[in-house]
C-alpha cells in the first residue's frame, strides 16, 4: 500500500473496523458493533461514494446489530438500503440480495410479534 493512497487507506481502515465491529458482534457486544460498522462505512463512502457494493456489507452489519439493540426503524433502513444497492448491481438472484431479503423478512416478522403481544397485554 502506498502511503499517498487515500483511498487504499481509508478501505484499509475500513475493513480493519469492520472486522473489530465483527468480533464484537460474535461476543455479543452490539452497541460497540454498531459504532464500528458505522465507522467503517463511513470510510467506504468516503473512498468509493455511497451506492458501492462493498458499503451493502457495512450497512447489513449496522442494521443486523441495530436490530439486536432494538432499534427497528434504524435496522430496516440500514437493510433497505443494503439490499437496494446490491439489488441494483448484483440482480435479484445473487445470494447476498437473498441474505438481506431475510434479514429484513425476520425484522418485519419479530416487529408483528411485538405489536401482537403489545396489544394482547
Amino acid at each position: 500500500i502506498a502511503p499517498g493512497d487515500a483511498q487504499t487507506n481509508l478501505l484499509l481502515a475500513g475493513k480493519i473496523f469492520f472486522e473489530r465491529g465483527t468480533e464484537h458482534a460474535r461476543r455479543g457486544e452490539w452497541d460497540e458493533a454498531a459504532t464500528l460498522f458505522n465507522e467503517a462505512l463511513q470510510l467506504q463512502r468516503d473512498a468509493l461514494g455511497k451506492d458501492r457494493v462493498e458499503c451493502a456489507r457495512s450497512l447489513n452489519a449496522v442494521g443486523t446489530a441495530l436490530a439486536e439493540l432494538g432499534v427497528m426503524f434504524g435496522a430496516l433502513e440500514a437493510l433497505e438500503e443494503a439490499l437496494w444497492i446490491r439489488q441494483r448491481a448484483l440482480g435479484d438472484r445473487d445470494p447476498s440480495v437473498v441474505v438481506v431479503t431475510n434479514n429484513i423478512e425476520l425484522l418485519d416478522r419479530q416487529r408483528r410479534e411485538e405489536d401482537a403481544h403489545e396489544y394482547s397485554v
